[in-house]
């Protein structure tokens, strides 16, 4: 839409794939439904995600992109 390159339309499809994965099934299927809290509990779910050796999974950085998306 904003001309932006193919990798960068691919990564934001990512993005809000993530997202859409996140949130439970048929729980917010209506879009209104979607609040800050909703928004909220994902971006706590990212930064308190961790690897199988008890590290931080996800960047601040990617965080952010993520929610931007």
């Amino acid at each position: 839409e904003r001309g932006l390159a193919p990798n960068s339309l691919a990564a934001y499809r990512r993005d809000l794939r993530r997202y859409a994965d996140w949130l439970p099934a048929g729980a917010h299927d209506d879009p209104s439904t979607i609040d800050e809290r909703v928004v909220a509990t994902y971006v706590e779910w990212l930064k308190s995600a961790t690897d199988d050796e008890g590290r931080t999974r996800f960047a601040p950085a990617s965080i952010a992109r993520w929610i931007s998306a």
